[in-house]
This record gives structure tokens, C-alpha cells and sequence, in this order.
């Protein structure tokens, strides 16, 4: 039996532990999630030293014949140097596009109207926006009628199955992921430096360079990491607006896993890219890191 109050003392023991460990709670979702991820990677990172037969599938083997293949076939380095380029210059235009709106959404009065349109976006299926992407790139569809109006080309030009119509797609596909970070930082901006810099004498140029860049690129770099991580995984955009002629790493990697059931080489294709990514991510940090002053630097 328990001794008077023990129950009473057990009880509060656990209440002063939960109070202790509450802030550390919030995590847990966060936590399973990550380690969820870790453990898919791990478990990818064992296949790839598996074997492949094309009779049996996969078997149990400690060999670098994947990484093998991978490293001397061209057409893997024609693939991965493709998806990277598709997805710099994808993130490029809409860091481009993304500032603009961010910057009205910090200065305008009707902040939630914005927000309201930015957000709403999403609610859009990502194959609705393709098949909308395949009727305005189309030889007869809004963007040559416009052109062979104007008299601008005298045929057709072709967009669709081309670069242009999967960088056009995924552009306005991950756009809002490039404004939040950007206008988050943007919004808590402080007003009165851009005003003691021009009661200074600074153009709207030299205020932007020297004020609002540098102040700007923690939103910078959460934009890009979003939007470049996006891309380089996109799937829908080059498998129906690409027609076939634009492969990136995500096609390839689901024919190899999917198709072909050849799970160490699409294991090794995976885990290269996301090496890539993560290093391509972390020299981009660096280089921002430089345009900050050293007080602001995370």
C-alpha cells in the first residue's frame, strides 16, 4: 500500500516535471517529423550499397557498384547539371518577381487583401495550374496568338516541351514561398532608417544597397532555400510541361525506383542530390553572410 499522501506527492512530482518540460513539448511533432526524415535517409543510404539484378530486383550486399554507374555514366552528370540549372534559374526569376510584391504587402494599408491573394494561390491544384501552363504555351494558345497578332513572329513559336514552359510553371508554382520569408523581413523593417538615410543625402538606390539589402537577406535566404529545394524536387511541371525532353533528377530518380525497381541506383541518385543541394545551399549562405555587417550576421 501507498503511504498517506504519496499519491498526493506522485501527482505533484509529475505536474512540476510537465511544467519543467513544457516549452519542450511543442517540439515533439516537430521532432517525430525530423526523425521520420532521418530515418527515410538512412534507410536510403543502406540501399545504395545494395546489389541489382535485373532478374530479382535488389538484394542484401555491401558493394559500390551504384555509386559506380553513377559517377561514369555522362548521362547522370547531363541529368543532375540539368535539374540544377532549371532550378537556379527558376529560383533567380522568382527572387525577382517575389520582391516587388513583398515590398508593396510592407508598405500598403490593405495588408490582409494581399495576404488574402498571395495565400489564395495555393489553393490551386498544382495539375490544374500545369494543364492552364499547356493551354497558354500552346502553338495555338494565348501567348502565340498574342505574338503572331502583333506581328511580332510570322509562325508559332515553340514553348511548350521546352525549358521555358517548366520554368514558367514552377516559377508561379512556388512564388509565395519567396514572398513570406522576404516580406516577414520586410515588415519588421525599421521606417525611420530609409528616412535618416535620405535626409542624408542617399538615392532611393544607395538606400536600397546600403539599408535595405543587407537588412533583407536572412528573407533572401529562406526564400531560396524554399524555392530551390522545391525545384530541384519538382515532378509535375517536367513530366507534362517537359513532353519528354526536359529530364531532371526527380523523373529519374521515380523510373529508377518505380520502373526499373532498381532501388540502390535510384538510392545513390537521391542521396547525391540532396549532398548537392545542402552544399549548393550553404556556399549561397556564405556568400550572403558578406553582404551583411558583421553586428547582423545570424
Amino acid at each position: 500500500m501507498l503511504e498517506p499522501g504519496a499519491g498526493k506527492r506522485l501527482w505533484s512530482s509529475t505536474v512540476a516535471v510537465l511544467v519543467v518540460l513544457r516549452p519542450y513539448l511543442f517540439l515533439t511533432p516537430g521532432l517525430l517529423i525530423l526523425g521520420g526524415l532521418l530515418g527515410a535517409v538512412l534507410i536510403l543510404l543502406r540501399y545504395s550499397f545494395n546489389g541489382y539484378d535485373s532478374d530479382g530486383g535488389m538484394y542484401d550486399a555491401w558493394m559500390l557498384e551504384s555509386y559506380r554507374r553513377f559517377f561514369t555514366d555522362p548521362y547522370y552528370y547531363k541529368v543532375v547539371l540539368n535539374t540544377l540549372r532549371i532550378a537556379g534559374i527558376t529560383t533567380l526569376v522568382t527572387l525577382l518577381m517575389a520582391f516587388p510584391v513583398a515590398y508593396y504587402w510592407s508598405v500598403t494599408r490593405h495588408k490582409t487583401l494581399v495576404l488574402i491573394l498571395i495565400v489564395g494561390s495555393l489553393f490551386m491544384d498544382v495539375l490544374l495550374r500545369t494543364y492552364g501552363w499547356i493551354v497558354i504555351l500552346a502553338s495555338r494558345g494565348l501567348v502565340n496568338q498574342v505574338l503572331t497578332g502583333l506581328g511580332i513572329t510570322d509562325r508559332p513559336v515553340k514553348l511548350l516541351f521546352t525549358d521555358t514552359s517548366v520554368i514558367a510553371e514552377l516559377s508561379t508554382e512556388v512564388m509565395v514561398f519567396a514572398i513570406l520569408p522576404m516580406a516577414a523581413v520586410l515588415l519588421r523593417m525599421d521606417p525611420t532608417l530609409k528616412d535618416a538615410a535620405a535626409s542624408l543625402g542617399a538615392s532611393k538606390l544607395q538606400t536600397f544597397l546600403r539599408i535595405t539589402l543587407p537588412q533583407l537577406v536572412p528573407g533572401i535566404f529562406g526564400a531560396t532555400v524554399l524555392v530551390f529545394a522545391l525545384c530541384v524536387s519538382a515532378y509535375i511541371a517536367p513530366l507534362l510541361l517537359g513532353g519528354g525532353q526536359v529530364t531532371m533528377m526527380a523523373m529519374e530518380i521515380d523510373a529508377e525506383i518505380g520502373v526499373l525497381l532498381n532501388w540502390p541506383l535510384g538510392a545513390v541518385e537521391s542521396i547525391i542530390l540532396m549532398v548537392l543541394v545542402l552544399s549548393l545551399l550553404y556556399v549561397w549562405r556564405m556568400g550572403l553572410d558578406r553582404l551583411q555587417p558583421r553586428g547582423m550576421r545570424g
